[in-house]
């Protein structure tokens, strides 16, 4: 799904080599590039220092305030970063939990039609528990007859095989 959240940050007057600062790391910092987000988002370094390799995502301003605010997916197209960055800046901030803009995010999903990536727990019934155990099917084939992750079958086939193997008085 395409989001227009873009829209709502201001546009940075800023290029290769201006310095902002940093709230994450409260330092000022370098700019050493660019994200390919939507909005390209100032990555860079702090001022003065020898270290090498990658430059970091620079914390301030709309991208703070989309952190706190946005729901994830929102947050990775527009600024450009991943979702693993996303949930490391999010702890980094002590922001846990949903944010405000995750429950509209997955309301727009379902009036669109789309199903969220946030999925409710899976009912399973006598009938798919019994295709999980079976040797007759493969998870890639049961993933897609039941529309979950390979992994939620996984966990689901090591949790009857748990129960199977509890003695009959538990």
């Amino acid at each position: 799904m395409k989001n227009d959240r873009s829209q709502e940050v201001p546009p940075l007057n800023l290029k290769v080599g201006d310095t902002v600062h940093c709230n994450l790391d409260n330092v000022d910092a370098e700019i050493i590039r660019f994200t390919n987000g939507t909005v390209p988002w100032p990555m860079g370094r702090a001022k003065g220092s020898t270290r090498r390799g990658p430059a970091s995502i620079l914390v301030f301003g709309s991208l703070e305030k989309a952190l706190r605010e946005w729901a994830g997916p929102e947050v990775e197209e527009t600024f450009g970063i991943s979702r693993a960055q996303v949930t490391k800046l999010r702890r980094a901030l002590n922001i846990f939990g949903e944010t405000k803009g995750t429950a509209a995010y997955r309301r727009r999903l379902l009036k669109e039609g789309k199903n969220p990536a946030f999925r409710p727990p899976v009912q399973w019934t006598e009938e798919q528990d019994e295709m999980i155990l079976s040797p007759d099917y493969s998870r890639k084939e049961l993933s897609e007859r039941f529309g979950v992750h390979p992994s939620t079958l996984y966990r689901r086939q090591q949790y009857l095989l748990n129960q199977l193997a509890q003695p009959a008085d538990h």
